[in-house]
């Protein structure tokens, strides 16, 4: 099993926007969120062993998105979060956004694609630290 680990505060993907060039319309992602993906990348390519190969197999990934707290909530959740309580999150981001723009972060870098992923586990919640993003992936046995 592989575990890995960035510290980031997660950020969902968007719909593409599009500009006109002329006769030609491009499509394009926000600077925010091409940086956040850079870093994503960078931080996973950090902590993958050096002989590292891409999985090719079928895939089981558990994903824990920590938000960083908002001062929003009240004082008896910002104790229960401090206490190590896991205090879930039913609000934006949207949780398959999330997935979304980690998912291709990992394309090309840990797998060969997304599709591989046959069994997967989310949750948000808010954290006592800043944002972090928290991964497993596991090779499934398939006949």
């Amino acid at each position: 099993m592989l575990i890995l680990e960035v510290n980031i505060e997660p950020i969902p993907q968007q719909s593409a926007r599009f500009m006109r060039f002329g006769n030609k319309i491009r499509s394009f992602q926000p600077k925010k969120v091409v940086d956040y993906k850079k870093e994503v990348r960078k931080q996973i390519l950090a902590q993958l062993p050096k002989d590292f190969k891409l999985y090719r197999n079928t895939l089981c990934v558990g994903v824990d998105y920590m938000l960083k707290t908002v001062t929003a909530l009240r004082k008896k959740e910002l104790e229960f979060i401090q206490n190590g309580g896991i205090f879930y999150r039913g609000q934006r981001p949207d949780i398959d956004n999330l997935t979304k723009a980690l998912f291709d972060c990992l394309t090309g870098i840990v797998w060969n694609d997304d599709a591989q992923v046959a069994d997967y586990h989310a949750r948000k919640y808010y954290s006592k630290e800043d944002g972090k993003i928290i991964i497993s992936i596991e090779e499934l046995l398939c006949s």
